[in-house]
């Protein structure tokens, strides 16, 4: 393998594993083929590595320098909730400040997940956003219940291209703090405050809907009364998809209200709640905008969507942030 292809042009090898869908492992094996394969293959080996096990989080640290770091797009600890602490973020952010010293040109990482990881500290989160943020699109700390205001500061100031936020299970960003005077210089686009118990009306008047720029906002579970949402959602001008799920303090006639009032809603889920008959004939009105409806543990009759809104896909609706 190594006598046919060494002499073919960069591009070409990089071309190649851009065409065939490789396993990391694939990847990891083709580094050692030849020098060519090694500088045609390494960029696709570190640009979103995977971790399944704690051996392959040990050993991904192991190799983590300012060397690969110019690599990386994305980092997904997602699955390593109880193995990723303090520490581990402190070992990244060594290795990206030695980066950061070394090159002119700040680290390419786009996607930060850290859905789960509960050991971590703020003050570590900070360390490592102020370290790698610069290009940051997306950040998932759902559950990261020692992380507050002071995390999300640094992210707005450190984070200009920032576009998804999922806070998750949050539990410690009281509702006295004020998400659009931290994000006022943001761009944000989706933003998931489920299961949060700090959310309250005041959160939405007084701090979301200064945020226009939001397209899909995920609500699930939390205790918001009809009115009150029906209110915000007609002053949030680009907001297309949104998540009523189990918010069981609104009927069915305020769900329609809120259906009403979201001149450009096009997605929304309404799982476990008391919409009926009124909040599809609301729907009814404008039946061609609806793209996407999960309805699923309500009192709707999915046929009768299906006949209502003939053009909507009946099912789960797929988050924008993962």
């Amino acid at each position: 393998m190594a006598t046919v292809t060494t002499g073919l042009p960069l591009e070409i090898l990089q071309d190649i594993l851009h065409r065939v869908k490789c396993t990391q492992s694939d990847v990891a094996s083709l580094c050692l083929v030849s020098r060519s394969w090694y500088f045609a293959a390494i960029e696709f080996l570190y640009e979103a590595p995977k971790f399944t096990t704690y051996t392959s989080l040990k050993v991904f640290l192991g190799s983590f320098g300012h060397r690969n770091i110019g690599f990386i797009k994305s980092l997904n600890f997602s699955g390593m909730g109880n193995e990723v602490h303090s520490d581990s973020l402190a070992q990244i952010t060594a290795a990206y400040q030695r980066y950061n010293d070394l090159s002119p040109i700040r680290p390419p990482l786009t996607r930060l997940n850290l859905h789960g990881c509960w050991h971590i500290s703020d003050s570590s989160l900070i360390a490592l956003l102020t370290a790698c943020a610069a290009n940051l699109d997306t950040l998932v700390i759902n559950q990261c219940e020692k992380i507050t205001t002071c995390s999300l500061f640094v992210l707005a100031t450190y984070s200009p291209n920032l576009r998804h936020l999922s806070l998750r299970m949050t539990r410690a960003l009281p509702p006295s703090d004020r998400l659009h005077h931290i994000f006022k210089y943001q761009r944000l686009q989706s933003l998931d405050l489920s299961y949060c118990t700090w959310v309250m009306q005041d959160t939405l008047s007084n701090d979301i809907s200064h945020i226009p720029t939001i397209r899909a906002l995920y609500l699930h579970s939390c205790n918001i009364l009809g009115p009150a949402l029906a209110a915000f959602v007609a002053t949030m001008p680009a907001l297309e998809e949104l998540d009523i799920s189990r918010m069981m303090l609104l009927t069915d006639n305020e769900i329609a209200e809120v259906m009403r009032a979201g001149k450009r809603l096009r997605r929304v889920s309404m799982q476990w709640t008391l919409a009926g008959e009124k909040t599809v004939r609301v729907m009814a009105e404008e039946a061609e905008k609806w793209e996407a409806v999960d309805c699923e543990w309500s009192k709707i009759d999915v046929g009768h969507v299906q006949q209502m809104l003939p053009g909507a896909r009946i099912g789960k609706l797929e988050m924008r942030i993962r």
